[in-house]
């Protein structure tokens, strides 16, 4: 469960913590509207990475939905009860863990991984 504090400007920092990866920005999407329908603000991080190189966003440990910390546990329940694919959820069942679904994209994700180290490293 990370959290880190953000602020800018005059505005107070305000303590965000990460309730869900996921393996691409699409789903991570999907959540943050759950989220913001529900009047929970969020925030998606490592987008940059997930639309330039999104083969190795699982090897990364995956896209970051964020919440205020003291909203975490409401968010989580509100992604648990949301419907993902059949039978299963968006929320993982450990905080900062790939939700059930997402777990079979991370070795993808680790060869791709390995892959472009491989080709790198063979070119230097």
């Amino acid at each position: 469960m990370a959290s880190m504090t953000v602020g800018s400007g005059g505005r107070m920092a305000q303590k965000l913590e990460t309730i869900a990866r996921f393996s691409n920005l699409a789903q991570a999407e999907v959540a943050r509207s759950v989220l913001e329908t529900a009047e929970i603000p969020a925030r998606i991080r490592d987008t940059q990475i997930a639309s330039l190189h999104w083969l190795l966003v699982p090897a990364l440990g995956g896209v970051r939905l964020e919440v205020p910390a003291e909203r975490a546990e409401e968010a989580r329940r509100l992604l648990d009860e949301a419907p993902a694919t059949e039978g299963e959820t968006m929320a993982a069942s450990e905080p900062g863990e790939f939700a059930p679904f997402q777990r079979r994209k991370r070795i993808l994700g680790t060869i791709a991984l390995v892959i472009a180290v491989f080709f790198f490293l063979r070119s230097c």
